[in-house]
């Protein structure tokens, strides 16, 4: 990771840092906002209703005030940009990319066998695995797997899931990579026949599948092909039982799945 991409990381994060600021200072006073929207309703209704004699009426201070309100309201609620919720669900989906490379850096550096490579890897593995469970990784990916309309392919989540948590207080871990790769396999099988024009259509391949599947984040998509085969590879090394190391740890491949999964599945689901 050299200094520009790190660079690039920090310019990201205070980006959406002052985004965050902003939209929180504008959650303070959303409620001026509504208020004065209900009285306007009630004004315009008001002078839209008068009868015909009202005109008689004349009130040279109204006008004043009509303009210095306006004036008000526009400094003070300067207009937010219209935020499409399919291009902030498809950047949400696109980052697992940098986040998946970031995680098996994370965790190369511990393979390196120094005590202090060793530390840093587990701390930071650990950190990220913290992340996941807090944003409820899982129950997202779970529930996106449930839009493929496939009831089996939700067992085959509960299957690798519980094998998983099996393995960590002791049960198979080549069972349990077993499971996760039956797991992304089924799913690799819903998106092909999702994508399917015609029952008989030969399996399309990933960039078919990105064009009808998600049209507007086609690259995003694309790239999870290589997460997916690389994911197929570790696990099949584990059920071979493959020294661990950080491409057979069980823990970082399932942690990286549910990525691969909330990513994927994101995309497909945001543009249905």
């Amino acid at each position: 990771m050299n200094a520009e991409d790190i660079k690039k990381m920090e310019d990201e994060r205070k980006h959406l840092q002052e985004w965050l600021e902003n939209y929180n200072s504008a959650k303070v006073v959303a409620p001026i906002a509504q208020q004065r929207v209900e009285i306007l309703d009630w004004q315009i209704s008001a002078f839209r209703n008068a009868p015909p004699e009202a005109a008689e009426i004349v009130s040279p201070i109204l006008s004043i005030n009509n303009d210095d309100a306006y004036r008000q309201s526009v400094a003070a609620f300067p207009m937010m940009p219209h935020y499409s919720g399919m291009s902030a669900v498809n950047s949400s989906a696109g980052s697992a990319a940098s986040t998946s490379a970031t995680f098996q850096f994370v965790a190369r550096v511990g393979d390196i066998g120094t005590p202090e490579s060793i530390e840093y890897s587990h701390r930071y593995r650990g950190l990220y695995q913290t992340i996941q469970q807090s944003q409820d990784r899982p129950g997202q990916a779970r529930d996106l797997i449930g839009h493929l309309g496939n009831p089996q392919t939700v067992t085959r989540f509960d299957t690798a899931h519980q094998a998983f948590r099996e393995y960590k207080i002791g049960s198979s871990r080549t069972g349990a990579a077993n499971d996760i790769r039956t797991l992304l396999l089924g799913i690799n099988g819903d998106l092909l026949n999702k994508a399917r024009l015609r029952p008989n259509e030969n399996p399309p391949n990933w960039e078919t599948m990105a064009v009808r599947l998600a049209p507007s984040a086609i690259s995003e998509f694309k790239k999870q092909e290589a997460v997916y085969k690389s994911l197929l590879t570790r696990c099949t090394e584990v059920q071979k039982d493959r020294k661990e190391g950080s491409l057979t740890n069980l823990g970082d491949i399932w942690t990286e799945t549910l990525e691969h999964i909330y990513a994927l599945l994101t995309l497909v689901v945001s543009s249905e």
